[in-house]
């Protein structure tokens, strides 16, 4: 699958395919990294808005369905 980390992609076959504790390049990112990637924005950068132009759909094609994402 082309994408891991995810409750229908298994476990690892061993410890070099795993995440890790931020992440992967091949995964959406933990909800660890998000809310620190929040966090940093809300302390630090202090915006006066946000433009969310982003891809809010999870990568896992394979189990994605129209009906699933509206």
């Amino acid at each position: 699958m082309p994408v891991c980390c995810r409750s229908d992609s298994g476990l690892p076959l061993n410890k070099a395919e795993t995440s890790g504790k931020w992440g992967d390049y091949s995964c959406d990112i933990p909800v660890k990294t998000l809310k620190s990637m929040f966090k940093y924005i809300r302390e630090d950068i202090v915006p006066d808005f946000i433009l969310w132009g982003g891809d809010s759909v999870p990568h896992n094609l394979e189990t994605q369905t129209f009906e699933s994402n509206v």
